[in-house]
């Protein structure tokens, strides 16, 4: 299994979970908005969950290439990490 093969395979193992399935949906849904990449209490503010939830949540999916984090001041920033999305591309269109 190549390396990218193994990471891909983590990140859609993270993903087997309902919460973090969810999380991902939404931040891709908001890749385009004004206010992305988003902290993790405006993901819970929209999700309506826990933002311990949603933090630990986006820490875990950033642990495993899912998400970029960026922090600033008091403030941790999560979005979708491009690296991921194009392996996620490149692996379906291997065929």
């Amino acid at each position: 299994m190549t390396s990218s093969h193994q990471h891909l395979s983590d990140a859609f193992a993270m993903l087997g979970h309902p919460t973090k399935l969810r999380l991902f949906k939404h931040l891709l849904s908001k890749v385009h908005d004004q206010d992305y990449p988003r902290v993790p209490t405006m993901v819970a503010t929209d999700l309506d969950m826990k933002p311990s939830i949603a933090a630990y949540s986006m820490k875990r999916m950033h642990m495993v290439g899912i998400l970029t984090r960026h922090a600033t001041g008091k403030f941790t920033f999560y979005g979708i990490d491009p690296i991921f999305l194009k392996l996620v591309k490149e692996f379906f269109d291997e065929g």
